[in-house]
């Protein structure tokens, strides 16, 4: 039961990530068309006030899309900008007053310096072993669902933060720098590229470790791996072994 909470969590704060792209889009009077959560095939979808609501099956983060992209750098750097400010900041700091608010007693800085303070001390760990601190014990009442989805929307702005071109942080800092360097935007899908193999080695450089130390019993299946791999680049047109 666990997990399908920590996985309502993270639509929830998915959801309010995204929608703090459309404020931010509103503020700057830049028309959203989709908002998604989710990609690939749609589940469900509706309209409201000219913007398109779905959720898709690949329930793996989502997306605003504009209905015109030729908009200025300023506008689009607010545009990306907030759905980080969102998810960093709003959210965390808006369950942590609800929380003051229930109880008198809690501090807002405490409950701040508290969630922050793994990010702070040893990022790179607990972007990789997060998971144990999201799962709390004990029953899912109104404060541990209130600081589940602190600490959800924080992982999930923080990790947007990463200077990968699909997510934010890269958008922004292509942003930023593509007005000293235009060529920049020019390399955007070779950029993307390199992103999508950076990505990949931060979700299996983990996933491999874990195996070669149970080498032992995992064996079989890093073969395996390693023959589909082999085939798959041996059988990808353009490339050479």
């Amino acid at each position: 039961m666990s997990y399908f909470v920590l996985l309502g969590t993270f639509l929830l704060a998915t959801l309010l990530h995204e929608l703090g792209h459309v404020a931010g889009a509103k503020l700057v009077r830049i028309q959203v068309r989709t908002l998604s959560v989710g990609f690939g095939p749609v589940l469900a979808r509706t309209t409201y006030r000219g913007v398109t609501y779905q959720l898709c099956l690949l329930l793996l983060g989502g997306y605003v899309l504009p209905v015109d992209a030729a908009v200025n750098r300023a506008r689009r750097i607010v545009f990306v900008a907030s759905g980080l400010i969102m998810s960093i900041v709003l959210v965390p700091l808006a369950c942590l007053s609800v929380l003051q608010i229930m109880n008198p007693a809690q501090s807002l800085v405490a409950g701040w310096y508290h969630l922050i303070t793994p990010w702070v001390t040893y990022p790179v760990h607990f972007l990789f072993d997060s998971l144990p601190s999201l799962l709390p014990d004990g029953p899912y009442t109104v404060t541990v669902l209130l600081q589940l989805l602190a600490a959800t929307s924080l992982f999930l702005g923080l990790t947007n933060c990463l200077p990968l071109i699909m997510l934010d942080g890269g958008q922004l800092l292509l942003l930023l720098f593509e007005g000293w360097f235009p060529v920049l935007r020019q390399q955007e899908r070779r950029l993307l590229k390199i992103s999508y193999v950076l990505l990949g080695l931060l979700i299996a450089v983990p996933i491999l470790i874990v195996f070669v130390k149970h080498i032992e019993t995992t064996y079989p299946i890093l073969l395996v791996g390693a023959f589909i791999l082999y085939r798959v680049v041996k059988l990808s047109p353009g490339m050479r072994l």
